[in-house]
């Protein structure tokens, strides 16, 4: 993101990777009680005891707005503005701090001038659990 704002990145090609590969992966999740009871996630739901590992890939490729408009490129999402933190101390490992997690959403609408009341839609990564 700061390389594009500096002009020292034109693009970039951004992806990821998750495989489970190894039984080991399940073995350890059904000791640590991280995985669903019942093979159904329910992130932020009534019900949700654990969740559910998934396989997937994917790639997007990331240039300045003006620079994908003038390319020709579609255009499927822009960003905005993007933060990083670290909560810190919590009560776990799958437990995020509430507060950190609080802060965070509310100085990245402020820096991107967005009103939380205009927002339709969010896509977010949940435990599992009802927590």
């Amino acid at each position: 993101h700061r390389q594009h704002r500096s002009g020292e990145c034109e693009a970039a090609l951004v992806g990821g990777v998750n495989l489970s590969l190894h039984a080991h992966k399940y073995l350890v999740l059904g000791q640590g009680g991280f995985g669903a009871s019942d093979g159904r996630c329910r992130s932020f739901g009534a019900g949700g005891d654990g969740y559910v590992p998934g396989e997937g890939v994917g790639a997007v490729l990331l240039k300045p707005l003006s620079r994908a408009i003038a390319d020709g490129d579609h255009v499927y999402a822009t960003i905005i503005a993007s933060r990083i933190n670290h909560g810190g101390r919590s009560n776990g490992y799958t437990v995020p701090s509430p507060t950190a997690q609080g802060e965070i959403v509310s100085e990245t609408l402020r820096v991107a001038g967005w009103d939380p009341s205009t927002i339709g839609y969010i896509e977010a990564h949940g435990t599992g659990t009802p927590l």
